[in-house]
């Protein structure tokens, strides 16, 4: 029931940008929600989309409906950075996603309003809108036993952005299987009884369809094994077989 009223509120954006001729914004969408979209795109009217989480290869991401030749104009994704960072590092905690979200969620602001959080050398960014963003700013002091420093900024560091190692695999088709079972290096015996167990899971949601064809961009996590973002087929080989782009998450 919950997924279905979150849909129809995508939805409701989308036809609300089609008539009224003006940009609308969904909240932060995780995987599972963006795949119920894609799931959906006949019943979306003709009022055109894009897709950003604040950097490429985000998880957690926003969609704006409305198309610049439409409109006249272009509207940019109401996305605002934060940067957080311990005002004595000699003394600071290790601090992790779970302590930055659960200080962050006890501000009383809804998880939709808060995009990707990221952590490198124990200096945080986090995406968000640009009232939440204003609120961390305001109201965070402290997370566990550390003294922060929060700030906005304009833009994110390269570094801190999601980095793959490219796969090519050579597999017969697009089934989820024949890929995880190549990329993880498993047999097809081993991935039959990691679906059964509940282990891999296509863009949030546990798959049980072993047979399932595989979408560009779709991302495969594997219990054990690590996360993916399946890119699609690259070419044919002159014996029939696929040469298939992976990224793995690094």
């Amino acid at each position: 029931m919950k997924n279905d009223i979150e849909l129809r509120h995508i939805l409701d954006l989308a036809e609300k940008s089609y008539r009224n001729n003006q940009y609308t914004f969904t909240d932060f969408l995780n995987t599972a929600q963006l795949s119920d979209f894609y799931d959906n795109l006949s019943n979306i009217p003709p009022c055109g989309f894009a897709v950003f989480g604040g950097y490429d290869g985000a998880e957690r991401v926003l969609i704006r409906f409305g198309k610049e030749e439409d409109l006249g104009y272009v509207e940019d994704f109401p996305i605002t950075y934060v940067n957080i960072r311990p005002v004595a590092e000699k003394f600071a905690d290790s601090l992790n996603h779970r302590d930055v979200l659960g200080t962050i969620m006890n501000l009383g602001m809804d998880r939709e309003k808060l995009g990707d959080i990221l952590i490198k050398d124990n200096k945080i960014w986090i995406i968000a809108t640009k009232t939440l963003a204003e609120l961390i700013v305001s109201e965070i002091t402290r997370i566990k036993h550390t003294t922060v420093i929060c700030q906005i900024e304009d833009t994110m560091p390269e570094m801190l952005k999601a980095e793959f190692e490219t796969l090519i695999i050579q597999a017969s088709s697009e089934r989820i299987d024949g890929v995880v079972a190549k990329v993880c290096k498993l047999s097809r015996n081993e991935v039959a009884k990691m679906f059964v167990e509940g282990k891999i899971a296509i863009n949030g949601r546990s798959m049980s369809n072993h047979s399932y064809t595989l979408k560009d961009n779709d991302i495969i996590s594997v219990r054990g094994y690590g996360k993916y973002l399946y890119r699609g087929v690259d070419r044919t080989t002159k014996k029939g077989k696929l040469n298939i782009v992976v990224d793995k998450y690094v």
